[in-house]
């Protein structure tokens, strides 16, 4: 199967409810040197933080959505991130490529994220009123995938419960020069 087959339909990020939050161990490679997180703080999944923490809970979003970008684009560490924030069985999935269920998604994209040539920049997280996005470009397979995605998820405290994405292929013969980033 050709190379921008596999990745096209599995390149989004699926999104999953958790029953318990893994350590901060998990954190340890982070820097605050690295493009995302831009800071040394760093969150984990917890279903009550906007109950716990309602006054910074927006921040502690902005915080876990700049971590998991970060783990699993920068680091391509797929079940570390799906670990830190996506650890349950069940969560929606809007890909209509992509079925349902944590272990489903670990194993589509473990196999094209562990590809050498396979690469994530102009990476942009944020977060905001319960909803974290996240931006970039990702080219692989000899120059046989080249998109620009758009990820959207929606947060349940700090863990991510649900996902949509949005993909376009970039083929350099676009009229603006300033198309995409």
């Amino acid at each position: 199967m050709h190379f921008s087959n596999i990745l096209l339909p599995i390149i989004s990020i699926c999104l999953a409810s958790v029953e318990a939050a893994p350590s901060a161990a998990s954190f340890t490679g982070l820097s605050a040197t690295d493009p995302i997180p831009p800071t040394d703080e760093h969150v984990l999944c917890d279903f009550d933080a906007a109950g716990k923490y309602p006054d910074d809970i927006g921040r502690l979003q902005s915080l876990a959505i700049k971590n998991y970008a970060y783990i699993l684009f920068v680091k391509k560490d797929v079940k570390a991130a799906f670990d830190a924030f996506v650890p349950g069985p069940v969560y929606i999935q809007h890909n209509p490529n992509i079925v349902s269920g944590r272990d489903a998604i670990i194993e589509a994209l473990t196999g094209p994220w562990a590809t050498p040539d396979l690469v994530f920049d102009h990476i942009q997280a944020w977060a905001g009123e319960g909803y974290g996005m996240v931006h970039y470009r990702t080219w692989g397979g000899g120059g046989a995938v080249h998109l620009s995605v758009m990820d959207r998820m929606k947060f349940q405290g700090t863990c991510i419960v649900e996902h949509w994405d949005l993909m376009q292929s970039i083929t350099g013969n676009e009229t603006n020069p300033e198309a995409w980033f």
